[in-house]
């Protein structure tokens, strides 16, 4: 995003940059296959996604994440994760009580807002990061 760009003190195009930058992003292994096995099984899965949104609809368009529905981006919401207000704007758009949603994130404070209103949590921890004694949510290292 130009304004992005600009406000980092980058002196290149933004379309140069937005372009070097977004090639660099690569799905998590195995992704495709769980959003697959998901929509099989008739589970709903939605994105809140702390992004620049133009960043967010290439990389959805890109990798082919159109199943993803809502696809919920802080830019465009004004608020982001873990803001109360993100999770609003899920349970609003999908109409899905937080009781009834699973929250996966590499976020530990997105994790903590989710599960104060109370939906179940998942840790996506990096490999090798260390998970503390007594740690409240549930870990996984990936998606297969």
């Amino acid at each position: 995003d130009s304004e992005c760009w600009r406000e980092g003190g980058a002196d290149r195009d933004p379309d140069e940059l937005d372009r070097a930058y977004l090639a660099r992003i690569r799905l998590m292994p195995g992704l495709p296959e769980f959003l697959a096995r998901v929509t099989r099984r008739q589970l709903r899965v939605a994105c809140l996604h702390n992004a620049v949104l133009a960043w967010s609809l290439l990389l959805r368009e890109r990798y082919d994440l159109g199943r993803i529905d809502p696809w919920i981006v802080s830019a465009e919401g004004g608020a982001r994760k873990p803001s109360r207000a993100m999770f609003e704007a899920l349970r609003r758009t999908t109409g899905v009580p937080f009781e009834n949603c699973l929250l996966i994130d590499s976020n530990v404070a997105a994790l903590e807002a989710g599960r104060k209103l109370g939906m179940s949590t998942v840790w996506f921890a990096p490999t090798g990061a260390r998970v503390p004694e007594g740690f409240p949510h549930v870990v996984v290292r990936g998606v297969d």
